[in-house]
Parts: structure tokens; C-alpha cells; sequence
């Protein structure tokens, strides 16, 4: 399991994910208005509103052997390889600095 439950992620950008998409053999399938591989994975187009925001990962499972995760934020399942570690800004600075 690549992310714990309740770990904030982002989601990749559209830039990334269509990239993603390319790679993976994800085709796009006007119809149900979304892009899905062979294993009938799919991602609804609608789903690019959630790119660069922060999740929080509430349940991790496994669908077709691709590692997926639920989320607070929305009813939508993603796939490990469509979020990122959500980066930290903080930074601790020592007293005698």
C-alpha cells in the first residue's frame, strides 16, 4: 500500500493524467464521456474538476491487480497512479538559528 488511510494525496493534473492515459492504454470513449482501458477501468471526464487537489485516502483496495483507494472528498475510486504524496511547505527552524 503505497498511501496510509487518512493521508492527504493530490490528484495529478489533467496534463499528467492524459499522459498517464496515453501510456496506460487508456482510450478515450465519447459515448460514456470518459477514457477507460481494456479491463474496463475507467476514469469519467468529469473527474479532471478533482486534479491538483488535496484527498484525504479513507480506504485502500485492489481492483483488476491495480492497487485503488476511496476518498473522502467524493464517491470516486482512484487508482495509486493518478494521485501524488501531497507536499509539505512546513519547515521547522531550530531556536539558535
Amino acid at each position: 500500500m503505497k498511501f496510509k488511510i487518512g493521508q492527504k494525496v493530490k490528484v495529478k493534473s489533467k496534463e499528467e493524467l492524459l499522459k498517464w492515459f496515453e501510456e496506460n492504454s487508456y482510450k478515450p470513449h465519447e459515448e460514456s464521456m470518459s477514457y477507460r482501458n481494456k479491463n474496463l477501468v475507467v476514469f469519467p471526464y468529469y473527474m479532471f474538476k478533482q486534479c491538483g487537489r488535496l484527498i484525504t485516502i479513507e480506504q485502500h483496495y485492489t481492483i483488476t491487480s491495480q492497487e485503488c483507494y476511496s476518498v473522502k472528498e467524493t464517491d470516486w475510486t482512484f487508482l495509486v497512479d493518478w494521485l501524488l504524496p501531497a507536499c509539505s511547505t512546513f519547515v521547522e527552524i531550530d531556536d539558535e538559528f
